[in-house]
């Protein structure tokens, strides 16, 4: 039986504010993650079921994230047993407004 839409609207938008709020903690401890000189040249754009959507600038970028990874998500994951980075998706993009 369909439901109410006034019903489902406190589920929907507290579903959306849990998400934004992994996203922003995911950012905030970006640059500590990567170093500054790399998060200059990236930008954390999305957090879904585990993987971490970037942008990097060059291809130098993209090529020193996939090395590092494992000490990546080492550091993004330390002390936050709960919703762990497993992996990065890196796209080419503009990061300028970073």
């Amino acid at each position: 039986m369909p439901r109410p839409i006034g019903e489902l609207l406190p589920e929907v938008l507290a579903h959306a504010t849990e998400r934004h709020r992994r996203l922003l903690d995911i950012q905030r401890r970006w640059t500590k993650a990567v170093g500054k000189e790399t998060a200059t040249h990236t930008k954390v754009v999305a957090f879904r079921r585990g993987a971490l959507y970037v942008q990097a600038d060059d291809s130098g970028s993209s090529y020193m994230l996939h090395l590092e990874a494992p000490r990546i998500l080492k550091r993004l994951n330390a002390g936050r047993p709960d919703e762990r980075v497993q992996s990065f998706v890196i796209r080419a993009g503009d990061v300028a407004a970073h």
